[in-house]
């Protein structure tokens, strides 16, 4: 038997702050309102690895990449669309590929090297210009954004968390879908707190609507 109110719950979560910040509060107030009190600590996913898994650095990591490995299961939790963000009070949006190209980006850079501009894909990127400005996590970039010419390409979720005070867009092209997996090592699929804490997540992510 398994109550969640009377163990002493720790997990480790990988997750970069946009999904952090979008599921994990409305989590733990919720949880908290039943009588649970687990502690969390949130460690940077960036583009996670299977040995994060395998050495038991994380509990479940949230990522559009996850690992791909025999003993790891994955599970799509969001999705969304690539948008423009920028600040309509100084600009408008670019309305031709052309002019994106040329626009001032912004973008993030994960420790691993890989860039959130990594989740543009089923387009052709030719004349894209590289980001002049690359900060470690997606909550920087308004300061970057807000009162200047400069935009970013980023999931349009982050309207909820990260990029609320900034204008959205869609982009002058067509890109493909962004999809936000669950990933978490096998040993862990049947453990009743890891079953637990995933169900938890994934009922947060079903009701997520912009």
């Amino acid at each position: 038997h398994f109550d969640p109110r009377t163990e002493d719950l720790h997990f480790i979560v990988a997750a970069n702050d946009m999904q952090r910040d979008l599921l994990f509060p409305q989590l733990i107030r919720e949880t908290e309102a039943q009588g649970v009190y687990a502690s969390f600590d949130f460690i940077p996913s960036g583009h996670p690895t299977t040995g994060m898994m395998r050495d038991n650095r994380c509990d479940v990591a949230l990522t559009p990449f996850p690992p791909v490995a025999s003993d790891i299961i994955q599970k799509r939790v969001l999705e969304g669309n690539m948008m423009c963000f920028y600040d309509g009070e100084v600009r408008e949006p670019p309305k031709t590929w052309e002019e994106y190209c040329q626009c001032d980006h912004v973008t993030v850079r994960f420790p691993d090297g890989g860039t959130s501009q990594r989740a543009l894909t089923g387009m052709d990127k030719t004349g894209l210009r590289n980001a002049r400005i690359a900060v470690p996590n997606f909550g920087a970039l308004p300061s970057y954004v807000k009162g200047s010419q400069k935009i970013a390409t980023e999931m349009d979720l982050m309207k909820l968390s990260s990029l609320r005070e900034l204008d959205m867009a869609p982009l002058p092209t067509k890109s493909n879908p962004v999809h936000v997996y669950m990933s978490w090592h096998r040993r862990s699929d049947s453990e009743p707190s890891q079953v637990w804490l995933r169900k938890n997540i994934e009922r947060i992510a079903r009701a997520i609507k912009l």
